[in-house]
C-alpha cells in the first residue's frame, strides 16, 4: 500500500475517474447516526492475505472480543474519521 501512495498522490485518480471528491458531509453524519439504531443485518465480504487474517485473530484475542466484533469497531471508527473530516 506504501508504495502505491508513493506513485499516486489521488490527483491521477481523480483525472481517471477511480476517485472523486465527495465535499459534502452532511448525509455520512446523518448515516453514522442512523448506524447505532440500526441492527447488524447485512454482510461485506474482502479478501485480506493469510496473515493479516491471522493478525486480526490474534489482536481480537488479545482484546477478547470477536474477530467480527474487532472489525466492526474499526469500521465504524475509520466511518466517524471520515463523516467528520479527519
Amino acid at each position: 500500500m506504501d508504495e502505491f501512495f508513493d506513485r499516486h498522490d489521488g490527483t491521477d485518480l481523480i483525472d481517471q475517474g477511480i476517485m472523486e471528491i465527495d465535499p459534502d458531509r452532511e448525509d455520512l453524519e446523518r448515516m453514522l447516526r442512523e448506524y447505532w439504531n440500526q441492527p447488524n443485518t447485512k454482510q461485506v465480504n474482502i479478501r485480506i492475505p493469510a496473515t493479516a487474517k491471522r493478525m486480526i485473530e490474534r489482536l481480537a484475542k488479545r482484546k477478547t472480543v470477536e474477530v467480527s466484533t474487532l472489525l466492526r469497531m474499526w469500521v465504524i471508527d475509520a466511518m466517524r474519521r471520515e463523516a467528520i473530516g479527519r
